[in-house]
């Protein structure tokens, strides 16, 4: 049963080149390392510039876990949170 992630985040306007660079190595290392990850992609509301969201889905909750726990993922999501405006919302769905 797949797993889906929605991960919205709020960034400061002097922020944001970093965010989408750090966000985007944390997509490249994971296609590279992480079995299970069906897609990994950034996306920009339209209407807030600054409202960045993060959607991925995986095979399977052990295969997030691990990914959860990857070195890549532990060095690198320091640095998306400190980019936050404000505190960024992460939602988990199951598949039904």
């Amino acid at each position: 049963m797949s797993i889906k992630v929605v991960a919205d985040n709020w960034v400061r306007d002097e922020a944001v080149d970093d965010f989408i660079a750090t966000t985007k190595e944390l997509i490249e290392q994971t296609h590279a390392n992480d079995a299970g990850c069906l897609a990994y992609g950034l996306y920009r509301d339209k209407a807030d510039p600054l409202h960045l969201t993060v959607l991925v889905e995986w095979a399977d909750e052990p295969s997030l876990e691990a990914h959860c726990a990857s070195p890549h993922f532990l060095r690198l999501i320091p640095a998306l949170g400190a980019a936050a405006a404000k505190p960024g919302i992460i939602t988990v769905y199951e598949e039904v």
